[in-house]
């Protein structure tokens, strides 16, 4: 293709005598920046800018104007920068070149008005093969902003339509990302247009629609040609297409913002054209997008997995049975929400609490649908295998001071999600075993220190260890015998129902009743006979009592 070089203040003046095909797509978007002391409104306005190599953008530009509704001429002008570079670009799936280029102005506009801006240019890339008399067509992008609106809200952003330039392989359903999520929270609708041409200038806006080639199939039904496809998925801002042959095409795009006012009534708050170049290719068969990493922990329902490409949802994604998830008993996990995790390359799961140890499977289990694909019309076939480990071994017991010759008693928490334990007492005899808790008598060879601890193992396949989990606790073992103090608590009934009573505890004593994961259910002095425990949830609890600076443990059990 032929290079023309050429300063961009000039071509402002020549474009109309130039022989420069360069325009492929093209739309604005608004950022509301802050308010100004007097009342008006800061916005960023970009302008995104997609064209073929023939000309190789600048720094600058003046092609657009904008101008208020009820303003009269002349109208402003648009001096935009250049945010990002004009260097030529091949996508991944594309067949030709071009550059892609951001433009931004910072403008301060009047609060809740509205606002039409326009971009005017020459020349359409005689790459384009859908319009009639492409590149002698002059390109035409238009958006509207609505400032503010009472009873709605007093500034407005749209959503981001930078992306105008996008490669597809042909006879294939591709997705193709529209725009973001709105980010003042606006309803979007979609509509396809026809192409715009026109003029925008200092003194009048003037515009009108551009006739397809019919002769070539393409039509206002058809804009793509026969056989192609065209739909729009709203709820995830996703255009699907299909062409029937290598080629260029362009489509208009008609974006809407909708916001509810006081009285729950739509309201409109912009209009922007989104001018979109789709280069269809000829290419090989598309390739299986693969699962890097998996991230999830106990009792979380949250799965998300890194993949090493992006990939575009559908609003049926998830009813499409497109995803399953298996437990390590090869059940399948009801699967709630699909969406994206950050990027579009990662995804998240949102299920039941994954509450089982093992190795979990996520398939992604249909190949010729069209729910779950790559820009390029890639596929998402996989199998993700992640394991899920137990949650760590929990001591609980007293710590700290005992004395000599007493006999205290430890649990461990999340003993159940274990294929094995091992208790190892060091200067204390174990007088009781059972399945999660033992019973220490402390100071069986002299004073000083003492420690019981435990070792946990969950096995896979009967043999392999797939999560050790250690825990102990060390207490201070004193020579003395109970202290006249101290006496023996013992709780009745147990199992409880609603109450329990204590012997062994005196008026006005500090005790707490804690739950299995170490929470502190009740705190108080004791100051009548029956502790009532209507209020808790049958399980099972730890009784303490406050002897100085120790605690004195007994372990109930409540049943409703």
């Amino acid at each position: 293709m032929k290079q023309v070089i050429i300063l961009s203040a000039l071509l402002l003046y020549f474009s109309g005598f130039s022989q420069i095909q360069t325009d492929m797509g093209g739309s604005f978007s608004f950022e509301y920046i802050s308010t100004n002391t007097d009342g008006t409104l800061k916005y960023d306005v970009f302008f995104s800018y997609s064209n073929d190599t023939s000309w190789g953008g600048s720094v600058s530009t003046g092609f657009g104007f904008y101008k208020k509704s009820s303003q009269s001429t002349p109208y402003s002008n648009l001096s935009m920068t250049s945010v990002s570079g004009a260097s030529q670009i091949s996508t991944v799936c594309g067949l030709n070149l071009h550059n892609s280029t951001v433009y931004k102005q910072t403008i301060d506009l009047d609060p809740n008005s509205q606002y039409e801006f326009a971009h005017s240019w020459c020349c359409r890339s005689s790459l384009i093969v859908n319009l009639d008399s492409a590149q002698i067509r002059r390109q035409y992008i238009r958006s509207i902003l609505i400032t503010g609106r009472p009873g709605v809200r007093n500034h407005n952003s749209s959503p981001d339509l930078r992306q105008t330039y996008y490669a597809a392989p042909m006879t294939d359903l591709v997705p193709l990302y529209l725009c973001s999520s709105d980010p003042d929270g606006d309803s979007l609708s979609f509509d396809v247009v026809s192409p715009l041409q026109g003029t925008a200038n200092t003194s009048s806006f003037s515009m009108s629609s551009i006739p397809y080639d019919t002769t070539l199939s393409f039509s206002e039904s058809y804009p793509l040609g026969s056989n192609s496809v065209i739909l729009i998925d709203t709820m995830r801002r996703i255009l699907q297409v299909s062409g029937p042959a290598p080629i260029v095409s362009v489509l208009n795009i008609r974006i809407k913002e909708w916001a509810r006012d006081t009285n729950n009534v739509f309201k409109l708050m912009g209009v922007h054209f989104k001018e979109m170049a789709i280069d269809f290719g000829d290419m090989p068969a598309p390739s299986f997008i693969q699962s890097d990493t998996v991230i999830t922990s106990f009792a979380s329902d949250t799965v998300i997995i890194d993949l090493d490409r992006e990939v575009y949802l559908l609003s049926n994604a998830l009813d499409s049975g497109n995803v399953v998830l298996t437990d390590p008993n090869s059940d399948t996990v009801n699967i709630y929400e699909l969406d994206y995790a950050g990027d579009f390359d990662e995804l998240f799961l949102r299920s039941d609490s994954l509450m089982s140890p093992g190795v979990w499977t996520i398939y992604f289990n249909k190949i010729n649908n069209s729910v779950i694909k790559g820009s390029c019309g890639d596929q998402l076939v996989d199998t993700v295998r992640f394991y899920l480990a137990p949650p760590e071994i929990d001591l609980i017991g007293d710590s700290g001071s005992v004395y000599a010759g007493t006999i205290k008693e430890y649990y461990a928490l999340n003993t159940e999600y274990y294929d094995s334990l091992s208790w190892l007492v060091f200067n204390g005899n174990l007088t009781f075993l059972g399945n999660d808790t033992v019973e220490v008598e402390w100071g069986i060879n002299n004073n000083g220190l003492g420690e019981v601890k435990i070792e946990a193992v969950h096995l896979l396949q009967s043999n392999f260890i797939a999560t050790l989990s250690r825990d102990s606790i060390a207490v201070n073992i004193n020579g003395l015998l109970v202290p006249n103090n101290y006496i023996e608590t013992s709780i009745q009934p147990n199992p409880a129902l609603d109450y329990i009573t204590v012997s062994g505890i005196r008026y006005g004593e500090r005790f707490r009743i804690m739950d299995i994961f170490g929470s502190v259910i009740i705190d108080r002095l004791y100051t009548e006979d029956k502790i009532q425990l209507e209020s808790m949830s049958s399980g099972v609890y730890l009784f303490q009592v406050q002897y100085g600076s120790e605690w004195s443990s007994q372990r109930f059990i409540l049943k409703k």
